[in-house]
């Protein structure tokens, strides 16, 4: 398992480790998320997408996401972005 860590301070992602990722590889990839007090009882999705703009759904569990391989299926960046609910309440942040 190769692992992207990211820290989550309230609307803000900062990549903390980023390996290099290549298309087509068959293998598995994930982003671990360190999320501050503000992410505290939100339920969470993360959300991938690449150059042809299509996004990609990842439940977070235990604050970690495995990436979908379809999001890896073409060239260039990656980008992803996390998204939290409780009851009415709405975060989100991404890294683009």
């Amino acid at each position: 398992m190769i692992t992207i860590s990211a820290k989550v301070v309230g609307e803000k992602i900062t990549l903390t480790n980023s390996p290099t990722l290549a298309s087509g590889t068959v293998a598995s990839f994930q982003v671990e998320f360190e999320f501050d007090d503000a992410w505290e009882g939100y339920g969470k999705i993360a959300l991938f997408w690449n150059e042809d703009e299509e996004v990609y759904l990842a439940q977070v569990l235990d604050g970690k996401a495995t990436i979908p391989h379809e999001a890896l299926t073409d060239k260039g960046k990656i980008r992803f972005g996390v998204y939290g609910t409780k009851g009415a309440q709405r975060l989100v942040a991404a890294k683009v």
